[in-house]
């Protein structure tokens, strides 16, 4: 907003008459795709490309530990059954040897290494590869063929642990995943789905015969190992879109649609179920081929059948579990033994045991692991989001929190929704990422958050390319809600309530204003929403608890008397000058508001009283500020008022508007008619309008001393031409006008903003139908023009003869921004006096008026041209307009 373009405004006014050019459209971001690719592609990457879930080292390791494994089963589980009957240690075949301890620790040493410099390795392995080929590329063939097949064979060696396992892996994740039910939306149908899998097997190992009952088992066994795999590739993918600020074609390999970790946790409990019912399977089907596997001491017996048989199962696989929790044999350093009586008593019946253990104990870890590590990820995200060092959240996250953002968002503050605490306070986030969120119509995304994308789009990044996308969005909308806060949000300006919501509103904001845990803006803005509301006994019952509190925010405080001032002055009186007492000197820019707030409403309160009278109740530093504020003007004067020359020392001076009453007719014509030789298409068809309630519009543009005060209040830079104080503010883009609006609301409690264009001109013209509101002809003698100026630049304010309700220079000096979006004529503009937003043109906004550069024709009352929202130019200036409210 302080960086101020030199020379006239660029894209709105250009031309020897004045009038707007084409603009090049600003590029509109398109919505990436789902990142996603299919058939032989997905194979590839996901097999043999760098996506791989396994890489050549991990597989190696993986191979490794499973052969390790294998190993240990076929080597110490012959014998077992004795070897538990013995003195621990007795039988030689049950001894690790130190020799194997010292492999062992040289194994794991090893290991450690190579993951430790798998990086540098592979960078100089890769150098060196290069090399040995550019040298091969050179060499005779007799040498290069065989070089070549033995670097081929060591790549395959090296490579087929990671293809194997990644092929496992992808058949787990993608074909098994889906017939188990985990791919589907909407988690009612993931849940049932897979209980029916789980459950149809579980089903399957107790009433089944051997060995079919196993195969039952072995499914649901794979069925969970599919659906915890398919949890780890999302949330492998929900980590890569937090890399990649977003969705990129190939980068995800399942994406993450829904969070799936409950749902693998949950597998995973039944996994101690099914696992039981498995060895009861195997004990008879290796029972009916000759000897069992597993034997029962004592004497001991079963139950007859087959839901008992498999809780004593249970209670075998659970001690056995117990022995390695929490992942240590401590029952061995103990000397523990299990007391069930079941007892494998076979080679088999051992390693199936210890395989059983192994695989659990590792996919419990695992998983375990893997959820820590997804709570750390989040907590450090969130952390990291929260002090704007990520602009980005992982999707899951994301739609939760914008959903509550929107819900957050209060619409009885009457507050444009970028200006709501919800938005306002919420972090940077990237433009990118929003308006992939904006673009999802495939019901996926909750609507409340793509309300909030939109709201937060329009609040941190409000640009022309901003702008030209809420166009583009609006035209593609297919939701009628989505599409309203489309328009909502692109149009800058703020809904008046239906009065048929006061009632409520009213009693929604003293709950907000009464709620000490809400946020101190939402607070102050409750207050100063209450100001524009008739008063109850109980409303001001409770301002004047706000504003007495002395453990309350200054800024809900310093609300609360603007609320009282305006309607119950003599009971904010007391209290006004002890709050005007603690403001400090060295104050933040809001405290520095609500300071100007509290001496604006000691103006109210007083009227008539010495600006610096007021000022001096603040501390030296503030006494300024404070002096200036309570000069703002409190009510709008009448059109006599406004048409006397005589000086005024208020500030922001407005004028009453009543359509319907005294001079102001309830109607009015907008436009021009085909018989104007000097009108433009855009002011085409001419059409009546109805004007149905009043309100204040600047008497003056807003001056170069009005400006000054806003800059130095807020800490912004001061305008080129500060020095010029009657002149009009100029160099001020559209934005820069409304932050100014919102400022001054902030300060007095009342609905500043600019006016509708059928407000401009309807005042503008004053009651007259003509060119210009003194007539059909040019009089030079009336306004600042090309004609009068010649290029000198813009005039005093107070120059030249008002219109007849008092309103200075409407016609030239310079053009005045409009709250509306631009259209391009006057087809199919609604009845009424509000700002015509709906199929506007959101980067191009309607300016009124002509200016000192622009040529008589353009400053007919009737004239109307549009500026590039974010442009700025010594011929561009504003009028305030203000809502009248009961």
């Amino acid at each position: 907003m302080d960086q101020r373009a030199p020379g006239l405004v660029e894209g709105g006014a250009s031309g020897a008459d004045g009038r707007a050019s084409d603009q090049k459209a600003a590029p509109t971001a398109t919505p990436r795709d789902e990142g996603l690719l299919t058939g032989w592609e997905q194979i590839q990457a996901d097999v043999l490309g760098s996506r791989r879930s396994v890489q050549p080292l991990a597989g190696w390791l993986l191979s490794g530990l499973l052969g390790l494994v294998g190993w240990l089963t076929f080597v110490y589980a012959p014998g077992a059954f004795e070897r538990a009957k013995q003195v621990h240690g007795a039988d030689p075949s049950g001894v690790i040897t130190v020799e194997a301890g010292y492999i062992t620790i040289i194994t794991v040493a090893l290991i450690a290494l190579a993951v430790a410099f798998e990086p540098f390795l592979s960078r100089f392995l890769g150098k060196q590869r290069d090399t040995w080929r550019k040298g091969l590329g050179r060499s005779h063939a007799a040498v290069r063929l065989p070089v070549t097949a033995v670097g081929a064979v060591i790549g395959f060696i090296w490579q087929l642990p990671s293809v194997v396992l990644s092929l496992i892996d992808t058949i787990l994740a993608r074909p098994i995943a889906w017939l188990v039910g985990v791919t589907q939306e909407g988690w009612g149908v993931r849940y049932t789905w897979g209980a029916v899998v789980i459950l149809a097997s579980i089903a399957a190992g107790l009433y089944a015969p051997a060995p079919w009952g196993l195969y039952g088992v072995i499914a649901g066994l794979v069925a969970i190992l599919a659906i915890v795999r398919r949890w780890s590739w999302s949330e492998a993918d929900r980590e890569t879109f937090l890399v990649e600020r977003g969705i990129r074609k190939g980068a995800m390999r399942v994406g993450f649609k829904e969070d799936l970790r409950d749902e693998a946790l949950v597998a995973i409990t039944f996994l101690f179920v099914l696992i039981p019912i498995g060895l009861r399977q195997i004990q008879l089907a290796t029972c009916e081929v000759g000897t069992c596997a597993f034997t029962l001491e004592g004497g001991a017996t079963l139950p007859p059948d087959a839901l008992g048989q498999s809780i004593a199962w249970l209670g075998f696989f659970g001690a056995e579990l117990a022995k390695s929790v929490p992942f240590v044999d401590w029952s061995e350093v103990f000397h523990v033994a299990n007391d069930s009586p079941i007892k494998p008593q076979t080679a088999d019946g051992a390693q199936i045991v210890f395989a059983m253990r192994a695989a659990l104990d590792l996919l419990l870890l695992a998983a375990v692991l893997q959820a820590v590590q997804i709570a750390s990820r989040l907590r450090d995200q969130w952390t990291a989001f929260g002090a704007s060092r990520l602009p980005i959240l992982e999707p899951h996250t994301e739609k939760r929190l914008f959903k509550s953002t929107c819900e957050a968002i209060e619409p009885g503050l009457e507050q444009h929704p970028t200006q709501q605490h919800a938005i306002a306070s919420f972090p940077a986030y990237e433009d990118t990422r929003l308006k992939e969120v904006i673009q999802d119509r495939s019901g996926k995304m909750p609507v409340e958050a793509r309300k909030a994308a939109l709201a937060l789009l329009a609040s941190k990044h409000a640009n022309e390319a901003t702008d030209q996308f809420f166009t583009e969005q609006e035209k593609a909308e297919n939701l009628p809600e989505v599409c309203d806060w489309i328009v909502n949000v692109a149009t800058g300006v703020t809904r008046e309530r239906d009065p048929a919501h006061h009632a409520a509103d009213r009693a929604r904001l003293k709950v907000l204003l009464e709620d000490r845990f809400e946020a101190m803006p939402i607070r102050a803005a409750a207050a100063r929403r209450l100001a524009r509301m008739p008063h109850d006994a109980t409303t001001t019952a409770l301002l004047q608890e706000r504003l007495a509190a002395p453990n309350e925010s200054v800024e809900v405080r310093a609300a609360s008397a603007l609320a009282l001032a305006r309607h119950r002055p003599k009971e904010a009186a007391g209290e006004l000058e002890n709050l005007a007492g603690t403001f400090g000197g060295d104050l933040p820019l809001d405290r520095i508001m609500a300071a100007m707030a509290t001496a604006h409403a000691l103006a109210r309160c007083a009227p008539g009283t010495d600006a610096k009278a007021i000022a001096s109740a603040f501390a030296e530093p503030l006494r300024e500020l404070a002096a200036v504020a309570a000069c703002i003007q409190a009510e709008p004067m009448d059109i006599d008022a406004a048409k006397a020359r005589e000086p005024s020392t208020a500030l922001n001076q407005m004028v009453r508007i009543a359509p319907g009453e005294g001079d102001f007719k309830p109607t009015f014509t907008l436009g021009s008619g085909d018989d104007d030789d000097l009108a433009f298409s855009e002011e085409k068809p001419q059409k009546p309008i109805t004007m149905a309630r009043p309100y204040a519009i600047g008497r003056y543009t807003v001056t170069q001393e009005e400006y000054l005060i806003f800059s130095v209040a807020t800490g912004l830079k001061p305008l080129p031409h500060a020095s010029n104080r009657r002149w009009p503010a100029i160099e001020v883009n559209w934005r820069d006008a409304m932050a100014y609006c919102r400022w001054l609301e902030a300060v007095t409690g009342e609905a500043y903003r600019l006016p509708s264009e059928v407000e401009w001109e309807y005042a503008c013209r004053a009651g007259t139908k003509t060119r210009w509101s003194w007539g059909n002809e040019w009089d030079q003698t009336k306004a600042a023009t090309v004609e009068t100026r010649s290029g000198k630049g813009p005039m005093d304010v107070e120059s030249f003869d008002p219109n007849d309700w008092g309103l200075w220079q409407m016609h030239g000096n310079v053009v005045e921004w409009c709250g509306d979006p631009y259209h391009l004529n006057h087809e199919g503009r609604p009845q009424g006096q509000a700002t015509w937003d709906a199929g506007g043109e959101y980067g191009r906004r309607v300016v009124r008026g002509g200016s000192w550069y622009n040529s008589s024709q353009n400053s007919r009352s009737a004239c109307r041209n549009w500026i590039a929202s974010g442009n700025r130019g010594i011929n561009l200036g504003f009028r305030l307009a203000r809502t009248l409210n009961p």
